[in-house]
Formats: structure tokens, C-alpha cells, sequence
């Protein structure tokens, strides 16, 4: 019988990533389009978005200090999420993104950690990978509505703002991958600016993810795997 993987190697495994992932997918290119039918949408948002925050907290390999900062923030994340659809209210909206943006940044940390750390090419690295590239974008995307939120204004779109959240993570994707559609353009000086850090950094960390794949792919492999292709009759040098 194979023995039981410590709490730890559980809680930093697959299983927390692949929630995670699945999740943002949904969330992105499912949930967030159903935001604009009112009260199932939203709550579909909420659950999905909850999805995410269990993934990240399953998936985010921290010290015990800042695992448990991220389980602070997870929890108040999903507290003011789900107070704001039963109560809505404009200080639940503005803790909720502030505690989500701060979860996911850290999040995106921890898993480009083990992203970019010594080791083969795996499906684990790359789906690691991919949850990065889109926590970006929606992180981004929540600290524009955040700040919209506060400064009404500070966008202008040809079609309105008929949803915030919904609208300003698809500007902040379109930013993030510079297709720039212009249906939705910052006005606000410190949004230009940070819309164009958002872009500057999705190119830079596509070419540093591509560059550090290669170079790991081009790794030698390491000296006890070549030592058991060997033969027996040839010494190998530990």
C-alpha cells in the first residue's frame, strides 16, 4: 500500500492547481459573460470565484507565515464576496477586491516560484504556467474595478459600464496581451499608466516563461539517471 503523503506535499500538490485552473477558466471565459443576467449570474460568480480562492490556497507553496496570510485573505475574500451578493453594499465591494487582489498577487508568486524553479519540464509546471498568465489579468482586471469603483470615471467605453467587474477584466486581458480593441480606454492618468505596466509586463513574462522552458528542456539530465542507463561494468563517479 502506498503511504499517505505528508499534509504539506498534499496541500502544494496537483490537486490544488488543477482546481485552481479549471476554475479560472470557468470564471474567466464562462461565469464573467453570465454576470449581465443579473441574480444567477452573480451567484455563479460567487461559487466559481470561491472555487479559485480554495484552489489557490491549495496550490500557493509559501512559508507557514505567508500560507497563513494567504488563508487570512482567502477567508475575507470569500466572507465580504458572498455578504456583498446577500447585502450589497459599497464597503463589502471595496474590501472584497482589496483582499482578492492581494490573495491572487500572492498566489501568482507562489506558483511562478515553483514555475521557475530547477526541475524537468512536467504538465505540472505548465498548467502552473497558464494559472499564472491568468491570475494576472484578473488581478489587474479586479484593481482597475477597484479603482473605478472609487474614482468613477476613470475609464470610458463606447457601450458604457454595464458591468464593472465583468468589463474592466476583459479591458485588462485585452491590455495584458496588447490587442488594444479600444471599445474601452483609461482616462485616468495613474489607470494609463497602470494599463501600460500591465502590458509591458505580460510580454516580458511571456519571453522569460519561453526562455526558461527552453533552457530547462535543454538541461542535461542529471547524473543518477545516467548513472542507471550505465552498464554495470563501467564505474560512475557520484
Amino acid at each position: 500500500m502506498t503511504p499517505r503523503k505528508p499534509l504539506q506535499q498534499v496541500l502544494a500538490g496537483d490537486p490544488g492547481l488543477s482546481i485552481l485552473l479549471l476554475s479560472l477558466v470557468l470564471v474567466l471565459f464562462v461565469i464573467y459573460p453570465m454576470v449581465h443576467l443579473e441574480a444567477a449570474g452573480k451567484v455563479w460568480l460567487a461559487a466559481f470565484q470561491s472555487a479559485v480562492l480554495v484552489g489557490g490556497g491549495l496550490s500557493v507553496a509559501a512559508t507557514p507565515r505567508l500560507r497563513r496570510l494567504a488563508l487570512v485573505l482567502a477567508t475575507v475574500a470569500v466572507i465580504t464576496l458572498w455578504l456583498g451578493e446577500i447585502s450589497p453594499g459599497h464597503w463589502a465591494g471595496v474590501v472584497c477586491r482589496t483582499s482578492l487582489i492581494g490573495f491572487y498577487g500572492l498566489t501568482a508568486v507562489g506558483i511562478l516560484a515553483k514555475v521557475f524553479r530547477p526541475g524537468p519540464v512536467t504538465g505540472h509546471r505548465l498548467q502552473g504556467a497558464i494559472a499564472v498568465y491568468l491570475l494576472l489579468g484578473l488581478t489587474f482586471g479586479i484593481g482597475f474595478g477597484l479603482f473605478e469603483t472609487l474614482n468613477p470615471g476613470s475609464f470610458r467605453a463606447t457601450h458604457g459600464l454595464p458591468s464593472v467587474e465583468a468589463d474592466l477584466i476583459y479591458f485588462s486581458f485585452v491590455t495584458l496581451t496588447t490587442v488594444g480593441y479600444g471599445d474601452i480606454t483609461p482616462v485616468d492618468p495613474a489607470m494609463r499608466s497602470l494599463a501600460l505596466f500591465e502590458a509591458v509586463l505580460g510580454q516580458f513574462f511571456l519571453a522569460v516563461l519561453i526562455a526558461r522552458l527552453v533552457a530547462l528542456g535543454l538541461m542535461p539530465r542529471p547524473v543518477e539517471e545516467e548513472g542507471r542507463k550505465a552498464p554495470s561494468s563501467q564505474p560512475i563517479d557520484p
